[in-house]
C-alpha cells in the first residue's frame, strides 16, 4: 500500500490509499478478472475508487471481450464491478490455479449455480 493518501473519502472522510487488488467484472453470463489493478481504497470504510490506469484497463478488457464475442454490446452495459476484498471467499483469491480461482469467484458472486 502506498503510504501517502490519494485523497479524502467522499463517503466517510477517511484517507484513500492506492492498493493493488483484483477487479472482477461480472456480466450476465461471463466473468472477467483484471489482476493486480491499482485502485484507491479508503482505510476507514473500505470504499473503492477507480484510478485512471485501472479505468483504462477495464475499457481495454471490455473491448477485447466484445471483439472476441464473449459478451454482447447489451451485456457490456450490464457489467457489475467487484473488488477482491469485497468477496467473502478470500482463499479463492489466493489460489495458485487460476481456473480454480475463477470457479470459486463465479460461485461467490452467483454466476454459476
Amino acid at each position: 500500500m502506498n503510504k501517502n493518501p490519494l485523497h479524502t473519502c467522499s463517503f466517510c472522510g477517511g484517507k484513500v490509499f492506492q492498493v493493488q487488488e483484483d477487479v472482477i467484472l461480472k456480466f450476465p453470463k461471463h466473468l472477467a478478472v483484471i489482476e493486480e489493478a491499482a485502485v484507491g481504497k479508503c482505510g476507514e470504510c473500505g470504499e473503492h475508487y477507480h484510478l485512471p490506469e485501472t479505468s483504462f484497463r477495464i475499457e481495454k478488457k471490455l473491448e477485447k471481450l466484445l471483439h472476441e464475442r464473449k459478451i454482447s454490446k447489451r451485456e457490456q452495459t450490464k457489467v457489475e464491478i467487484f473488488y477482491a476484498s469485497e468477496i467473502p471467499i478470500q482463499e479463492a483469491l489466493l489460489a495458485k490455479n487460476f481456473q480454480k480461482r475463477i470457479e470459486v469467484l463465479e460461485t461467490a458472486i452467483g454466476l454459476s449455480g
